[in-house]
Formats: structure tokens, sequence, C-alpha cells
């Protein structure tokens, strides 16, 4: 699943503007390190710690662009998918 996710913000990244694929690949780095660590036999307390990752430093800054992107260029779209229109994003 972690390697799905590294995958699919990987692939998004291609296909957006370049600040916006640092900010994915940044996301999508963090992924691969939980991954990896995973895959490694890492501890559980060990992966609860990569995971706090995700919410802090780099990756809460790459998150927040990210989704201040969405709003600013993918606003209608991502309005339809809350409002359960079956709107998709691409």
């Amino acid at each position: 699943m972690l390697q799905q996710l590294e995958a699919n913000f990987t692939a998004l990244g291609k296909e957006t503007p370049p600040k916006v694929q640092h900010d994915l690949d940044v996301i999508a780095g963090t992924y691969r390190s939980l991954a990896d660590a995973a895959s490694s036999g890492k501890s559980g307390s060990q992966l609860k710690s990569l995971e706090g990752t995700l919410s802090s430093g780099t990756n809460a800054v790459a998150f927040a662009a990210l989704s201040q992107y969405v709003i600013l260029k993918c606003g209608p779209k991502v309005a339809g998918v809350q409002k359960g229109t079956g709107a998709t994003l691409g």
C-alpha cells in the first residue's frame, strides 16, 4: 500500500507544474521511506516515528502547498467530489 501511494504521488508529479511536482516528490519520498522501513522489518515504534514525519516539517509544508494548489486550480472538480456528485479529479 505504501509503495502504491509513493507511485501515485510520483505519477501525479509528472503532470503538474514544477513547484507542485517538488511537493509531490517530497511526499512520495516519505512514503518510499516508510515502505522501505516496513519491508526491512523495522519495529512498530520505529515505523510510528517515521509516520509522524508525514505531518511535520517539509512534508507538512508540501501537503499544505499541494492542498492550496488543488483548491485553487481544481476547485470545482474537488467540490463536486466532496458533495458526492461523482466528479473525478482527472
